[in-house]
């Protein structure tokens, strides 16, 4: 039996891929909650939290800390 990937990841070109785009962390969750059950929030955070591990998310460097 072979097995899907639920959700396949769609395959763009270099040249069509944007190499940055800027928005607040408020953007990426609202984006994120639009494709996600409401009851996933826990999912949202997960998905975040991969993002900024793996550096596909990032905060700007000039941007301080509130911690």
């Amino acid at each position: 039996m072979q097995r899907r990937n639920a959700s396949p990841t769609p395959e763009l070109s270099p040249d069509k891929m944007p190499t940055r785009v800027t928005t607040t962390l408020d953007g990426v969750l609202a984006a994120l909650q639009t494709v996600v059950e409401m009851e996933e929030d826990a999912m949202v955070v997960a998905i975040v939290a991969a993002w900024l591990h793996s550096g596909r998310l990032r905060f700007p460097e000039d941007v301080a800390s509130a911690a």
